[in-house]
Order: C-alpha cells, then structure tokens, then sequence
C-alpha cells in the first residue's frame, strides 16, 4: 500500500510539473505576443505618414486613391473598433484592398530601408490583420467573397498614389497571389472549421452586407 501511495504520489507530482510547465508555456507565449505586438505598434507609431494618422475616418475615406497604402489599413482598423457586423465586413474589405497596394508599393522599391516601409507593413499585418482575419475566420465562404468584393474594388478603382498603368504587371503579381490564397481558403474550408473548433474558436455564418 504504502508502495501504492508512492507510485500515486509521484504520478500526482508528474501530473503537478506538467500543468505547471503548461502554465510556463502559456505565460511564454502570452509575453512573446506582448512583445511582437508592443514591437508591431511602435513601428505603426513611427513610420505611419501623418496624414494618415491625423486624418478623420471620412477624410481617409475621401482620399484613399491618393493616399499611401498604409491609409486602407487604418481606415480597417477604425471600422472594425466601431463594431457592427457591416463594418467588421467593410474593415476586412479594406484591409485586403490595403494588401494588394500595400504588396505592390514593397515589390515595386525593394531597396526600401527594412526599418521603414517593410516594417510598418509587417507590424499593420500583425496588428491589423488578426483581429480581422480572426473575424471573418468563423465562416470561409464569407471570406472569399470579401476577398472578391476587393480584388473587384481594386481593378475598379486608381491608385493615384504609385500609379496602376507604370506597374501593371507588378500588381497582376500581387492580385494573382490573392486569388490562389482565395482558392486555397476555399479548398481547406472543412479543415479550417475544424482548426478553429479546436482551438475554441466559433464557427459560424456571416451574412455579407
């Protein structure tokens, strides 16, 4: 018996150590994504032009053709704070339009300084784009037709900014990778639903408006 009790005891004790070690990597992790995001929200402070982030919503709104590309993701990010179902839509809509440029501008000036430009499209990515992707996440379908709804507004609309006619062939490069992202998304539907319910995330059906 009392061997018994040993045996239990350490078998309680390894049992001990591994939630212990579970609670260790949680808190890991936890730090990392502080760290990455408080890394991610000093390169936005630092590289985003002013008159992007000094600009009210509608003014964003009104020059987005001329603006950087960095405009799009901060009309998203203020859309989706806002709340309801049509602007967490019109937030993703933004947020992959604002890919596209934003994909085009880096390949088209690869000797941009790594600390500028690239990072600040790096940290939007992070900062930006999960809460976002995260959202629209819980039901695919909805996911790509808003990736449609962009790549639509795209080809309809001129990027004053960097010029669509001077760099043609760069953005049929970068509109091309979003539609086989797109493809792709559509042929793992039941393999991301079930990713997510892993995970505890929701599943669920997102009504475009």
């Amino acid at each position: 018996m009392d061997n018994l009790q040993c045996v239990n005891g350490t078998i309680m004790n390894m049992k001990g150590a591994s939630i212990m070690m579970a609670i260790k990597r949680s808190l890991c992790s936890a730090i990392v994504v502080l760290l990455t995001t408080a890394t991610a929200n000093n390169a936005i402070a630092q590289n985003t032009p002013p008159q992007v982030s000094n600009s009210t919503m509608q003014e964003l709104q009104n020059s987005l053709t001329d603006s950087h590309p960095s405009a799009y993701f901060e009309l998203a990010s203020r859309l989706f704070a806002q709340g309801s179902e049509a602007q967490k839509q019109a937030a993703v809509r933004w947020f992959y339009i604002g890919q596209i440029r934003y994909r085009a501008y880096l390949k088209a000036n690869p000797d941009f300084e790594p600390s500028a430009d690239p990072a600040l499209f790096s940290s939007l990515m992070e900062v930006v784009g999960r809460p976002l992707n995260g959202y629209i996440g819980a039901d695919v379908d909805a996911w790509v037709t808003i990736i449609d709804q962009a790549i639509t507004w795209h080809q309809q609309h001129p990027d004053n900014f960097m010029g669509k006619q001077q760099h043609q062939a760069t953005y049929n490069e970068v509109v091309d990778g979003l539609q086989s992202m797109r493809d792709d998304l559509a042929a793992s539907k039941a393999q991301i639903e079930q990713q997510r319910e892993a995970n505890g995330l929701e599943n669920r059906h997102i009504e475009i408006q």
